[in-house]
């Protein structure tokens, strides 16, 4: 336990660690700081003494890893416009909200299930544990229900 009182020897590398994924420098020390305040909250959980570096960027990639897939479980609420249109970085895709809707309700029952609880922000073991079904069937579930809905939106002319 004594290596955790010596956090912060390990301040340059972690920095150097945290530019490397976020390419931003704010962003880094926001990630180092995560990083620092984290560890002291779990110090009971370090019992390796000798490679406390190790822990520490486990701890800041997790971290970096968890915020990337919350932006992206949110992406889709940022595009909605004030009018309740959705757009894509494309200017020609346009698809309404009552639309995008019509067509996830199409999806086969489990299917529909699985992917709005995905897009309400529940993670792939919660879902599993809701649905009692596996994780993989549940990530099964959203890639075909993601596929379906762009086949969806292409035929009517959208995508």
């Amino acid at each position: 336990m004594e290596a955790i009182n010596n956090i912060y020897q390990h301040n340059n590398r972690l920095m150097n660690f945290a530019m490397s994924l976020t390419l931003n420098r704010n962003d880094a020390q926001d990630l180092v700081q995560e990083t620092y305040l984290k560890a002291l909250l779990n110090r009971e959980k370090f019992t390796d003494d000798k490679n406390l570096f190790g822990w520490l960027s486990t701890i800041l990639k997790n971290s970096f890893i968890n915020e990337y897939k919350k932006k992206k479980r949110y992406q889709l609420s940022d595009d909605v416009s004030m009018n309740g249109a959705v757009t894509g970085s494309n200017a020609e895709v346009s698809v309404s909200v009552n639309e995008l809707e019509k067509s996830i309700d199409l999806l086969e029952d489990d299917h529909k299930t699985t992917f709005k609880l995905f897009t309400s922000g529940y993670k792939y073991k919660e879902i599993s544990d809701i649905t009692k079904v596996p994780v993989g069937t549940v990530k099964s579930r959203i890639f075909f229900s993601r596929k379906k809905l762009s086949e969806m939106l292409v035929a009517y002319g959208r995508n």
